[in-house]
């Protein structure tokens, strides 16, 4: 048969690419979750923050197209955001030295927004792929959280001592 009357989209991909999901081309991957938990500077308990909309595209008047904003992760975040603990009340965070959900590691900091990622994180870093697959299907900014975990978070020797530290976070948090 040749190559003009096949149906190129029928493939199937094999390997560990067959579950990849490419975000990087979609408009929102580049938006922050719509609340975030950090860590309260009065108590250090978590604060439940909600940060202010970033705009994700811009109309460009000389093209008449728009132009696709990447969001910045780390520095200052605006928001509202109050502790469950001792009532703060804050605008402002500043990311990711306000991560109520991080831990350091030889070769960096492993953090995330919430406790949706949490569980993420763990099912990645313990290796537990029908769990990570399961979570994976129809969210790409979890898939993107997911892939750009740092490589010093998947390490051997950084393994047990980070899953035990996400456990406790995970309890603290379903308190």
């Amino acid at each position: 048969m040749p190559i003009n009357n096949m149906n190129l989209t029928n493939f199937r991909v094999r390997g560990s690419r067959r579950f990849h999901s490419p975000v990087e081309r979609l408009y929102h991957a580049y938006k922050r979750p719509h609340m975030i938990i950090a860590r309260c500077n009065r108590c250090e308990h978590h604060i439940s923050f909600r940060p202010n909309e970033i705009l994700g595209m811009v109309f460009d008047e000389q093209s008449g197209g728009y132009t696709l904003l990447k969001g910045d992760i780390c520095g200052a975040i605006k928001g509202r955001g109050a502790c469950t603990n001792c009532g703060y009340i804050t605008n402002l965070i500043h990311w990711p030295q306000a991560a109520y959900i991080q831990v350091t590691v030889p070769g960096g900091m492993v953090w995330a927004w919430s406790q949706d990622l949490l569980s993420a994180l763990r099912a990645r870093i313990g290796g537990d792929k029908v769990q990570l697959r399961r979570m994976l299907l129809g969210n790409p900014d979890l898939a993107r959280f997911v892939n750009r975990i740092p490589k010093a978070a998947l390490l051997t020797k950084n393994r047990a001592r980070l899953l035990y530290k996400l456990k406790e976070f995970e309890r603290e948090l379903s308190k």
